[in-house]
C-alpha cells in the first residue's frame, strides 16, 4: 500500500487471493448496467496523489459507517496524508462529484479511489463513499468506471487486490465476470461469482451446474482442465464459484478445488455433485487442492 510493500506470508494458509478483471473480456451484468446508469451523472477527476480535507472527511465518514472496529479506523488527517501521498511509483487520486451548474466546478464529492497506474493496468489500491448513497452502490460504480478507464488506456488489467473466498467484506469482488485469480504461482481464469444472478445460459454454455444446496458452481473435470490445474487426479467436479454465505464458504472452500467424493459417491461431473447433496442434510467430501487430498465435513442440526 502505497510506500509499503507487503504480500500473506502464512505458514498454514493460502486463503488471500489476488483477484484482477480482464478488461477485454469484461462484460457488465443487468445490475451492474443499473449502477451505471444510476451514477452517470457523476464527474470524473483524476489529480496527483493530494490529500484535501474534504477528501479526509469522506473517508472518515465512510469509516465510521462501514468499518468502525477495522485496523484504519483511528487514521487522523496526518496518516491519511501519508497513505495519499507518499507513493514511489505512478498514482493518482480519482474523484466523483455531483455536477455543479458553475462551470469548470465540482458539487458535492461522493467516491475517492487511490489508484496506481502500471504497465499493464490499474490497481485500486482503496476506494471509499458517500455512505448515505447505498441505493447507487457507488463501491461497484467505482470498480465499473476503472474498468472503463483502462479499456480508455489500452490497458489490459485492473486489479482488486486480494480476495478472500468466504469473506463477506470482500464478496463484492467475486460478483465481476472476467475475474482471474493468482493461485500456485500462475493466473487462473475463473468464472467466479457470489450472487445466484448470474446468467445462467451462460453457465451452461461453459459446462457449469449450479448446486444451490452447497453453494458452489462446479464443472466436470476434462483432460483439459485437469492438465491446466497440473492435477493428479483424473476425475472429480471442479470448484469455479463459490457462494460467500454458503454452506461450502463455511468449509472453506475456494475456486479451483478439486472434489473427488461427496457423501460416500465417486465425483466424475459436475451433475454429480448436484445428485449426491440433494435431500441430504450432511455434507463430508474428499477435496484435491494443490497436490493435496484433505476431507471437510459439514452437519446441519
Amino acid at each position: 500500500s502505497q510506500n509499503v510493500l507487503y504480500r500473506p506470508s502464512c505458514a498454514e494458509c493460502s486463503a488471500c487471493l489476488s483477484a484482477r478483471i480482464r478488461v477485454a473480456d469484461f462484460r457488465p451484468n443487468r445490475s451492474q448496467a443499473r449502477v451505471l446508469k444510476r451514477s452517470a451523472d457523476l464527474r470524473r477527476r483524476a489529480s496527483s496523489p493530494w490529500a484535501t480535507e474534504e477528501q479526509f472527511d469522506l473517508f472518515r465518514r465512510y469509516l465510521d459507517s462501514r468499518h468502525a472496529t477495522g485496523g484504519m479506523a483511528d487514521m487522523d488527517l496526518f496518516e491519511f496524508a501519508a497513505m495519499v501521498e507518499e507513493t514511489p511509483i505512478r498514482s493518482r487520486v480519482v474523484e466523483y462529484s455531483d455536477p455543479s451548474p458553475l462551470r469548470d466546478m465540482a458539487g458535492a464529492l461522493r467516491a475517492v479511489c487511490l489508484t496506481d497506474i502500471l504497465d499493464d493496468g490499474l490497481s485500486m489500491v482503496y476506494s471509499f463513499y458517500d455512505p448515505e448513497m447505498e441505493r447507487r452502490s457507488l463501491g461497484t460504480f467505482v470498480i465499473l468506471d476503472h474498468i472503463r478507464i483502462a479499456r480508455e488506456m489500452g490497458l489490459p488489467y485492473v486489479y482488486l487486490g486480494y480476495w478472500v473466498p468466504g469473506s463477506d467484506k470482500m464478496g463484492y469482488k467475486a460478483n465481476f465476470s472476467a475475474l482471474e485469480i493468482y493461485r500456485g504461482g500462475r493466473p487462473m481464469q475463473l468464472s467466479v461469482t457470489v450472487e445466484e444472478s448470474t446468467d445462467d445460459k451462460l453457465a451452461a454454455m461453459s459446462g457449469e451446474v449450479s448446486v444451490k444446496e452447497l453453494g458452489v458452481k462446479v464443472q466436470t473435470l476434462t483432460p483439459a482442465l485437469m492438465r491446466k490445474l497440473e492435477a493428479d487426479v483424473e476425475q472429480g467436479a471442479v470448484v469455479v464459484g463459490v457462494n460467500s454465505r454458503s454452506k461450502a464458504a463455511q468449509l472453506g472452500m475456494q475456486p479451483g478445488d478439486i472434489i473427488t467424493e461427496l457423501n460416500g459417491k465417486q465425483i466424475t461431473s459436475g451433475a454429480d455433485v448436484a445428485k449426491a447433496v440433494e435431500g441430504s442434510n450432511k455434507l463430508l467430501m474428499k477435496v484435491y487442492r494443490d497436490g493435496a487430498t484433505m476431507m471437510l465435513g459439514l452437519e446441519s442440526r
